[in-house]
């Protein structure tokens, strides 16, 4: 997305796969398209947008909606939440899906290699231990999502340098409906080759997880989702790579658990990071900031250290930066606890703590 975007925050809407943008992924960004003029009426999804911190120059209305950076749309008869605060991570979508078992239908009239890629893309998104349960439906009358070519839509017509587009989900907890793929894509002129099948399926999965409710990884807007990366290149999720994203990275895999967590019986596991830490005694903002990842079936994190000469964070969470101060040289442990209503489990960060100059001291 471009500057607007970058200064909010929140996981609304419609995108695209174009190669600076995504869902529509933008490879060549036209700052001289002209948009059409918006009105100034009282507008209540036009004041979402506002709200969402972009301009007036990128939003453009096309009747029945609103296409807002060349690659998200506002439709004007559904409901958007606004922004609640700016963090910039793995982001999520205001507006949550709250099922878990969804019916996906595949237009007849795509052709065996895309069927297969989204079919492929569908089994990718299953393989995650998460509640989801996307199934392929021959009904059309009992889909949530619907992925077709941009042809099948006379209201979509997708240009040559955008892969393909998905639909944010609306307030009223189902997944966005569409999914448009570009058959016309120029892979030869924007990607330098052939398309080939797993890029169809990566896209695919890509535009999957706009419908489901997750935003670019590589862009400021979305609401944080804890225990993921700051950055992640390996993300599917990315934005503006329709060319090069592959399958989900281990960020987008904890993004998707905590978004859509199994029903957890029996004790919380207790997950610690690697690689573990290494200090620099008395400083308190560390070069290297220790996060917890996602401790599947645990409600709460508790930290203890096993000396009075290194001290620790004692209630923490997935994605909190901890602060571990130690005021000399040496070899530490932290015993982690997580506790679900079942009981508690434990694991052991081992600290190594040196005398240097990096970070922020006393």
């Amino acid at each position: 997305m471009k500057q607007a975007l970058k200064n909010l925050f929140a996981l609304g809407l419609f995108f695209v796969i174009i190669l600076t943008g995504c869902s529509e992924d933008n490879l060549i960004e036209d700052d001289n398209v002209t948009q059409n003029e918006i009105p100034t009426e009282n507008d209540s999804v036009l004041q979402s947008i506002r709200n969402w911190g972009f301009s007036e120059n990128v939003i453009e209305d096309l009747g029945d909606r609103y296409l807002v950076d060349g690659d998200i749309t506002f439709y004007k008869n559904k409901k958007y939440r606004s922004p609640s605060n700016t963090n910039t991570k793995q982001r999520e979508h205001p507006n949550s899906v709250t099922i878990n078992d969804i019916n996906v239908y595949l237009n007849p009239g795509m052709n065996t290699a895309w069927r297969n890629a989204s079919i492929s893309a569908i089994g990718r998104w299953n393989a995650i231990n998460s509640s989801l349960n996307l199934t392929v439906t021959t009904s059309i009358a009992n889909a949530h999502i619907q992925i077709m070519y941009d042809t099948h839509d006379s209201g979509v017509n997708l240009a040559s340098n955008v892969f393909g587009r998905g639909e944010f989900p609306a307030a009223n907890g189902l997944p966005g409906v569409g999914i448009w793929i570009n058959p016309d894509f120029n892979s030869n002129l924007f990607c330098g080759g052939l398309i080939t099948q797993n890029m169809r399926i990566s896209n695919v999965q890509h535009e999957l997880g706009h419908n489901l409710g997750i935003t670019h990884t590589n862009q400021s807007f979305g609401t944080l989702i804890p225990g993921t990366p700051s950055t992640d290149s390996q993300s599917v999720m990315n934005g503006g790579q329709a060319c090069t994203i592959d399958n989900f990275s281990s960020g987008d895999i904890t993004a998707i658990e905590y978004l859509f967590p199994i029903v957890w019986v029996g004790l919380p596991r207790a997950y610690t990071r690697f690689p573990d830490p290494t200090i620099c005694t008395n400083v308190f903002v560390q070069s290297d900031p220790y996060r917890l990842p996602v401790s599947p079936g645990a409600d709460t994190y508790e930290l203890t250290s096993n000396s009075p000469n290194l001290f620790v964070d004692t209630v923490v969470f997935p994605g909190h930066e901890i602060t571990m101060i130690a005021n000399q040289p040496g070899n530490y442990t932290i015993t982690l606890k997580t506790t679900n209503q079942y009981g508690s489990s434990f694991a052991t960060i081992y600290v190594t703590a040196n005398q240097c100059g990096g970070g922020i001291g006393f």
